[in-house]
């Protein structure tokens, strides 16, 4: 196997090779670099990169210059992730998928229907301690956004979702409403859909105070430790809201 280092800045290099079978990454961020693992035969096809360091590495996960024959160095333990996921979700910079939309003339109201959580709305720190615990499996059937309203926010949906605190919400069709709240009677789902004019497969975000974001379906990511630090390493300072 081969073991290659870049720059982190190197990493749209690597967009032309995101199909390779067998080709991973992991991101060092404390040392500002990238590590590429790939398969003995992709020599010449990384040629081209700007590697500050190219190993060969053996069965132990030593690291041996290409041009030595003594272990220098460990492999880095990851996490590692196959180079299209990666890439696919973190470079080139991230932009955020969260997007205001203006008021309608909806709001919601207490419901004493019980509804079973589907998505979870929490802010980004919590998300990330969650994440840098939960094993790749556990993470694996989720996917996240991040709430260009909130700044800090994520919403976060599959099964089964994160034990953290934050707001459990269902799907109401394409609607998201905090469980415990629905719309009152003279409402109709369909009708506030309409109104919303909402693009193919996105979806809203209903606070109870009638508020609205719009989320569209490309926002949508799946959730890997990475994602998450580049997503919070994308947003600037800020100060959090509170959650609805």
């Amino acid at each position: 196997m081969l073991v290659l280092q870049l720059p982190v800045d190197a990493a749209s290099l690597l967009g032309p090779h995101r199909i390779q079978a067998g080709w991973e990454v992991c991101q060092d961020l404390k040392e500002n670099t990238l590590w590429l693992r790939c398969p003995d035969g992709a020599r010449n096809a990384t040629a081209a990169l700007p590697c500050t360091a190219r190993y060969r590495a053996d069965h132990a996960g030593r690291l041996i210059p290409w041009t030595g024959t003594l272990p220098v160095a460990k492999m880095p333990a990851g996490p590692w992730e196959a180079l299209n996921v990666w890439l696919a979700v973190g470079a080139p910079p991230l932009s955020l998928p969260g997007r205001g939309q203006s008021r309608v003339d909806i709001r919601l109201e207490r419901s004493s229907h019980e509804r079973t959580p589907s998505a979870l709305l929490l802010d980004l720190d919590s998300l990330l301690t969650w994440a840098e615990t939960a094993s790749r499996l556990r993470l694996s059937g989720l996917k996240f956004a991040a709430s260009a309203a909130g700044g800090g926010r994520a919403l976060v949906t599959g099964t089964p979702l994160p034990p953290v605190p934050g707001t459990a919400c269902y799907f109401h069709g394409r609607l998201t409403l905090p469980c415990g709240w629905d719309f009152p009677p003279p409402l109709w789902p369909v009708w506030v859909e309409q109104c919303l004019s909402l693009p193919q497969g996105a979806l809203a975000l209903v606070d109870p105070s009638g508020r609205v974001e719009i989320l569209e379906q490309e926002g949508l990511m799946p959730l890997t430790l990475a994602a998450v630090r580049r997503t919070l390493g994308a947003l600037p300072a800020r100060a959090l809201p509170p959650l609805i």
